[in-house]
């Protein structure tokens, strides 16, 4: 609020006569108030009145002061009782900070301010209303001002390439924009309402192969508080998909909570860029390193006189065989040590020459000798490039020609041998076009063709062919050039004379070193005598063929029956197995005969249908195990032995031709078997086909009959064995279980009467004890097995507390298992109901079964003893884990005198008649025995009814 008139401040108050009152006129309201300070230059008092809208004038009249003085909006105080206040010095073309003066007032406690100058003069007086007006004002003008800048800013960041944006997240979760740049059109072709709409649209947009690993990196920098940078591909609404560079920077606001502030540039083009230049760079590399030879690029420093070997592809490492950076580190020297002395100066003087200092195009060929003492012919084609600082880089291919070398030599020693074979040869040598035009004819031309071969070097060679042999030539041509294998052809060629001879070409193609034909060779000689006599020998022989065919077809016929029938009884004397012979019998008539099937079926008991049991068959759908309706008359003809032949219709191909064969059984409880043999109608059986057909079925008889006896006497042998096995390993096993206690009741005998001490004769007696318990419980085992299953073992019912019997049961066992290593779980419900049932046998089941299991449990592995009630009993499960019992097993573990051996892993033997003696005590409970084993886990179930008294 700075005072400025047109009048001198600096003579303010100075003009002022003694006699004249100055006074300061005011509005208290607004605080616009200004002293009418002012004497001009004239003596009469002015007083200078300023409201809101500026200054009002000047006031030369007391009079006229004092009207205005009257109004009760203005107040006027004398300078001299303002100027007794406290006075604030301030220069007048000063600026003043409002908001300093008014805390100034404020502090003092003042209502108005007399502002002086640096001369003591009256300046100004100020208000603490307008103070804060003025305070307002600068308020609203630094606002005014902050929103102009914030547009600016706002102008600014929309006209950046990409997207500006500051993302919130608040404590609890909810994400917002509070910030977002009109780059979001450009990058997801949406509008911002869109995407405050829906905050999380710039993360579903991300490109999904892209996802887990912009995920990791946002997951990364949010964790870590850590500025976040990544590039990725997304998607615009419409489905474009487009490179982007995100940045970021990640902030704890105490107020907004997480503030993520960054910007996303669109970087597609970049990327693209970046992406199509890998591309070149991997092209040019596979290039390099798939040519026959590699590349090389030298670069010369003229002023320095230095070569450098700037880039050496992988391929000199095969054609050099030197590793490729030591090629690079040392080439003038490997250059002078492997290229021969005559190509020295090729590859060194004469290529520094052409390309460093003439800067053309340099190619030549020579010869080094590799480390691997192999002599390689290499093609080096060097392209030198002058840069403006006067430095040379050369850019090189070196071809391996080595094969190329070697073929054109070996081809000059092949034309050479060529041309003294062909010269020196009577057979007729050309070499033609593949056009047929001829390039070369040997002098035997004139003998053969009576035509010198300059005559014919020149010619078509068709013109010497005869025409009615033309058109097969060519089709041989075609077919040498398309195979490319040596091809043999005679054909008739004319004679200079106009007659015809018969000759025989052998051809063969000549290819270039890529594989093209490039042209035909050949090589002809006279057959016309030899071509004479053979269609003599061809007429006579005509006659004698066709009688010698007649006759072989019928030796053919008769050999083709007895060697199936031959096969077929050796299959039935050789195998004992009823389907593999009928089988193979099925399969050699169906052959062999050339049937449409072949079955094996048999009569049902009321005689109204047949099956098919086996069968073979050239179409798709199989008969084997439908049953097919019988007719009445063909069944009785059938049963009474007879071979029948008719036709039938078949649904699945129409009319056929049917041979059934009876097979005759002496084992009237089988059903009557047949064979029946299928054909076209139009295709009937011939007698040596029906014969064959009931020699067959009489071998198929016999073969079942003596399958069927050694199934029979297989049995009776397995039987016989079993039982003679069970008895031998009953004997061994209670001879070994009853001799081994008594062996150490013996030695414990012996011990104790020699023993000196109380301890020994103790530990003796011990021993003496645990034996004869051993031996009395196999006994027992041993009774009480045969009391059982005779019936005279008596149940003694009593009601079990389950509760407090288990514990005592499965402690041993507990401890058992604690020093095998073993895991024991107990696994029941404490309110088990009360069982009535035998507790010695039941506590026999539970011994046996845990018993088992801590013998074939692994170190480590587990056994559970689980305990659940039943509506009408108890039902108890052991399981343990590190063991499987075969599948074939689980049938046979609970006969007598069975044993696993491989399965007991502590070697703690056994009768093999403990799970026999389980299985009959659940019987004799009135319970059920299961156990199932797969997966190294093997688990028993027992059911057990609650008994009534």
């Amino acid at each position: 609020m700075n005072f400025q008139d047109d009048s001198d401040p600096s003579q303010a108050g100075a003009l002022v006569p003694p006699t004249v009152e100055a006074w300061v006129v005011m509005d208290p309201d607004t605080g616009l108030g200004e002293l009418a300070r002012q004497m001009r230059r004239s003596r009469s008092p002015v007083a200078w009145i300023r409201d809101q809208t500026g200054w009002l004038g000047s006031i030369r009249e007391r009079a006229l002061l004092d009207c205005i003085l009257a109004d009760p909006g203005w107040e006027a105080i004398p300078a001299r009782e303002l100027m007794s206040r406290p006075v604030m010095t301030y220069p007048a073309t000063a600026d003043r900070d409002p908001e300093l003066v008014r805390a100034l007032m404020e502090a003092e406690g003042l209502d108005y301010l007399p502002i002086v100058d640096e001369t003591g003069s009256l300046v100004e007086v100020l208000t603490l209303a307008g103070i804060q007006a003025d305070c307002w004002a600068a308020q609203k003008a630094q606002l005014q001002t902050l929103g102009w800048q914030m547009n600016e800013l706002k102008a600014m960041i929309d006209a950046v390439p990409g997207m500006v944006y500051q993302f919130t997240i608040t404590e609890q979760g909810q994400a917002s924009f509070s910030f977002l740049s009109k780059g979001v059109l450009e990058l997801y072709d949406c509008t911002e309402a869109d995407v405050q709409a829906h905050p999380l649209l710039p993360i579903d947009q991300i490109y999904a192969e892209d996802r887990p690993r912009v995920m990791a990196s946002i997951q990364e920098a949010y964790s870590t508080l850590s500025p976040w940078y990544c590039e990725y591909r997304t998607q615009t609404l419409n489905g474009q998909v487009k490179w982007v560079l995100g940045k970021s920077r990640v902030y704890q606001s105490p107020q907004q909570g997480l503030m993520w502030v960054g910007v996303v540039w669109d970087i597609h083009q970049r990327k693209q860029a970046e992406l199509k230049l890998e591309a070149q760079k991997e092209l040019i590399e596979s290039i390099a390193n798939g040519i026959p030879g590699f590349i090389q690029q030298v670069c010369w420093d003229p002023v320095s006189e230095t070569m450098t070997l700037d880039y050496l592809s992988q391929g000199v490492e095969a054609i050099i065989a030197v590793e490729t950076a030591e090629m690079q580190a040392n080439c003038s020297d490997w250059t002078r040590r492997l290229v021969l002395p005559e190509y020295l100066q090729a590859a060194t003087t004469d290529f520094f020459q052409a390309c460093m200092v003439e800067h053309r195009h340099y190619q030549t060929d020579i010869a080094i000798r590799n480390q691997a003492n192999e002599i390689r012919w290499l093609r080096f084609c060097a392209q030198p490039h002058v840069y403006a600082n006067g430095w040379i880089r050369v850019n090189s291919i070196v071809l391996d020609i080595t094969e190329n070398v070697l073929a054109q030599q070996a081809q000059q020693q092949s034309e050479e041998c060529f041309r003294l074979l062909a010269e020196n040869s009577t057979s007729l040598i050309m070499r033609h076009t593949l056009d047929g035009i001829t390039l070369y004819a040997s002098p035997a031309s004139e003998t053969i063709v009576g035509c010198t071969p300059e005559k014919m070097i020149g010619q078509v060679g068709f013109d010497f062919v005869h025409p009615e042999d033309v058109a097969d030539l060519r089709l041989r041509l075609e077919e040498l050039l398309t195979t490319k294998e040596k091809l043999s052809h005679q054909y008739r060629l004319r004679r200079q004379d106009s007659g015809y001879i018969w000759v025989e070409t052998t051809a063969n193609v000549i290819q270039n070193a890529t594989g093209q034909v490039i042209e035909i060779q050949s090589s002809s000689r006279d057959v016309t005598q030899r071509v004479k006599t053979e269609q003599e020998l061809r007429q006579t022989s005509i006659g004698l063929r066709y009688q010698l065919e007649v006759h072989n077809a019928r030796l053919q016929e008769a050999l083709k029956y007895e060697s199936l029938l031959r096969t077929i009884s050796h299959q039935v004397r050789s195998s004992l197995n009823e389907r593999e012979v009928i089988q193979h019998a099925l399969e050699e008539l169906g052959r062999g005969l050339g049937l449409n099937g072949s079955y094996f079926s048999y009569v049902t008991e009321d005689l109204t249908a047949y099956v098919v049991e086996q069968e073979w068959a050239i179409i798709n759908h199989t008969l084997v195990g439908g049953s097919y309706p019988t007719e009445d008359g063909v069944m009785r003809q059938a049963m009474q032995g007879q071979t029948l032949y008719y036709c039938v219709l078949n649904p699945f191909v129409g009319w056929i031709t049917l041979l059934t064969c009876p097979i005759a059984l002496d084992d009237l409880s089988s059903p009557p078997y047949f064979l029946s043999l299928s054909r076209d109608r139009d295709n009937p059986f011939v007698p040596g086909e029906i014969r064959l057909a009931e020699q067959v079925a009489n071998q198929c008889a016999i073969a079942i009959r003596q399958a069927r006896l050694y199934q029979q006497s297989q049995q009776q042998v397995q039987k016989l064995q079993e039982l003679n096995q069970m008895k031998e390993d009953f004997i061994h096993t209670i001879s070994h279980e009853l001799r081994t206690p008594l062996t150490s009741m013996k030695m414990a005998l012996t011990l104790l009467k020699m023993s000196q001490t109380d301890a020994q004769r103790e530990k003796y007696h011990q021993i003496l004890e645990f034996e004869w318990n051993r031996e009395l419980a196999l006994v027992n085992e041993l009774l009480e097995l045969q009391a059982l299953e005779s019936g005279t073992r008596a149940i003694i019912l009593s009601c079990i507390s389950l509760t407090d019997w288990i514990p005592s049961v499965v402690s041993p066992f507990q401890l058992r298992c604690q020093d095998r290593e073993q895991q024991f779980d107990l696994v029941w419900d404490p309110d088990l109901k009360t069982l009535t049932t035998d507790q010695f046998l039941l506590e026999r089941v539970l011994a046996e079964l845990l018993n088992n299991a801590c013998k074939y449990t692994p170190p480590g592995d587990a056994i559970t003893l689980s305990i659940v009630s039943m509506p009408v009993g108890i039902q108890f499960q052991i399981s343990n884990s590190g063991v499987t019992i075969p599948a074939d097993q689980l049938s046979a573990i609970f006969e007598k005198f069975h044993r696993i051996p491989r399965l007991d892993r502590y070697n703690q033997g056994g009768t093999g008649l403990g799970l026999a003696l389980v299985k009959k005590v659940v019987e004799v409970l009135r319970g059920t025995l299961s156990v199932e084993s797969e997966a190294n886990i093997t688990t028993f179930t027992v059911q057990l009814p609650s008994l009534t008294p």
